[in-house]
C-alpha cells in the first residue's frame, strides 16, 4: 500500500481535526509517555485512504514521530519512531483484519443495562443469569444504579 502524504500547517484544519478527536475521546497520557499536543506540534504530515486517515507529527518537547490512526473509533496513537521515514512506511504497512470470533449465545436470561447520559457507551453491559428470578434481581440492581434496562430470554 502506498498512500500519498501531504505535508499540513501545525495550526490549520487538520490539526484542529485531530486535536478535537483525540480530546473527544483520549485526555489520558498516551503510551510510552506521548501524546498529541496541539500548542507543541512542529510538523504534521498526513494521509487518506478507504480504511481511514493517517497522521504522523512531532511536537518540540517531544522529538520522536507519532505515528497515529483515525478509523470509526476515533484517533489513536499507534506508534512512534525516530524517523518521520520509518513512522510513514510503518503506516503503509498492510494491516491485518480483525478476527471477529461469533458470539457463542447459550440458553438463559440475559440482562442488557447501559449508562444513561451523560455517560452513555457504545455497548450494552449483558450479564447472562441462570434463572429468571435472578435476572429479575440483576435488573433491580441497574435500575437502581440508573441504568436503561432490558432483559431477554434465549430459548434452547
Amino acid at each position: 500500500m502506498s498512500l500519498t502524504w501531504d505535508k499540513h500547517p501545525v495550526d490549520g484544519p487538520f490539526a484542529v481535526e485531530i486535536r478535537r478527536g483525540v480530546r473527544q475521546r483520549r485526555r489520558e497520557k498516551g503510551r510510552g509517555g506521548h501524546r498529541f499536543r496541539y500548542d507543541d506540534l512542529k510538523t504534521l504530515w498526513g494521509a487518506k485512504d478507504r480504511k481511514g486517515t493517517y497522521a504522523v507529527l512531532t511536537h518540540n518537547e517531544d522529538k520522536l514521530w507519532q505515528f497515529w490512526f483515525k478509523d470509526v473509533d476515533g484517533w489513536k496513537l499507534q506508534s512512534w519512531f525516530k524517523l518521520l521515514k520509518d513512522a510513514q512506511a510503518e503506516a503503509e504497512k498492510p494491516r491485518p483484519k480483525p478476527v471477529v470470533v461469533p458470539s457463542k449465545v447459550e440458553p438463559g436470561s440475559y440482562v442488557h443495562a447501559a449508562w444513561l447520559a451523560p455517560y452513555r457507551g457504545r455497548k450494552p453491559m449483558v450479564v447472562r443469569c441462570h434463572s429468571e428470578t435472578t435476572a429479575a434481581v440483576d435488573s433491580e440492581l441497574f435500575q437502581t444504579l440508573r441504568c436503561a434496562v432490558e432483559v431477554k430470554t434465549v430459548a434452547a
